[in-house]
């Protein structure tokens, strides 16, 4: 069924589709149409869409007999046009695309916590972010301990550009060819770190053995190599990556080797650390404002991003894409609807 079929449909029933469109419960929808077979009342193109989905929605849980009910004429589901989804739906998306900030990028190094990662991956895509760069450890894990594969989170997930790499080497080499101009890697500000103790020594002395004596040695070089600056005194006017490494460790000796600097969050209580999803919110926020601020509005398009029009509008055409893959609820595997890396 096309989505003219059920526009016509609707207008052939005498409309009254929006309160059709406003009914939460299924009985309510039915009596709506009920009513509107009797009423004559100009219906919209949103009201079209939603009852679409309705019929759509039967369909898909094997109850074609309501779907009948509603106007269904047995033929297969068709994806309404990009030009049928409704302008607030369109605007919507319009408005994320305009207001990426490229600029800005997230490097996740051998994350365990899942939930830290579904975190992290929500707040850079609710502050605008969209580029962030994996590389993945053994395995992710769940509260409870159990390994948890890297899948397609919800929500936020959908809407970001998400690289994975197999290696530090890999994932840098891919930030210099898109053009970052500072990979920083994030580390706990020197006030913090007990002067008996280094930080990673810290968090790993239970680790035991040579080989884990000999990398935590090698993060400690690596990390004391670079030059800290303070989030407050980053230059977010350049291209920038910030990396996070993992809960216990810290970032790894070989990307803290290819970093530019390090980047620490001064802390002024007790606490000696945050956690990884804290630091990296207060990191993604601050750095989506300075970047906003460096840039001027002379550099930033109308919608406060930083990318170029051409960009924005590659960007929403796969926003859309992804969108009508929402609507339709085909089934398949939403990372076949995710963006591609790029």
């Amino acid at each position: 069924m096309s989505f003219d079929a059920a526009r016509t449909v609707i207008a052939a029933a005498g409309g009254a589709a929006r309160e059709i469109a406003r009914s939460v419960r299924e009985e309510d929808a039915m009596a709506a149409l009920a009513r509107a077979r009797a009423a004559q009342v100009e219906e919209t193109e949103d009201d079209t869409r939603r009852l679409f989905e309705w019929i759509k929605h039967y369909v898909k849980i094997g109850q074609p007999e309501k779907a009948r009910e509603l106007g269904w004429d047995g033929k297969p589901i068709e994806a309404p046009a990009s030009a049928e989804i409704t302008s607030e739906r369109q605007q919507k998306l319009q408005r994320a695309a305009s207001s990426r900030m490229a600029g800005l990028r997230i490097i996740l190094e051998d994350c365990e916590d899942v939930g830290n990662r579904a975190a992290i991956l929500r707040t850079a895509e609710a502050f605008g972010l969209l580029h962030i760069h994996e590389i993945p450890g053994a395995e992710l894990k769940t509260p409870n301990g159990r390994a948890k594969k890297i899948g397609v989170a919800h929500s936020g997930q959908k809407w970001l550009r998400i690289s994975v790499h197999s290696s530090a080497a890999e994932c840098v080499a891919a930030l210099r060819a898109a053009g970052c101009e500072s990979i920083l890697a994030a580390v706990p500000a020197a006030a913090a770190i007990p002067p008996s103790e280094s930080w990673h020594a810290a968090r790993v002395r239970n680790r035991g053995g040579a080989e884990a004596e000999a990398d935590d040695a090698a993060r400690k070089a690596a990390v004391d190599a670079l030059t800290a600056t303070a989030l407050e005194h980053v230059d977010f006017g350049r291209h920038t990556a910030l990396c996070f490494g993992n809960e216990r460790l810290g970032v790894s000796a070989a990307l803290a080797a290819a970093c530019d600097g390090a980047m620490t969050i001064p802390m002024y209580g007790l606490t000696e650390s945050l956690n990884v999803s804290v630091a990296a919110a207060l990191a993604i926020h601050y750095g989506r404002v300075a970047r906003a601020k460096a840039l001027g509005a002379e550099r930033l398009n109308a919608a406060g991003g930083d990318m170029s029009a051409a960009e924005v509008e590659a960007l929403l055409a796969e926003y859309t894409a992804v969108g009508r893959g929402q609507l339709l609820g085909s089934g398949d595997d939403l990372a076949q609807l995710s963006l591609e890396p790029r």
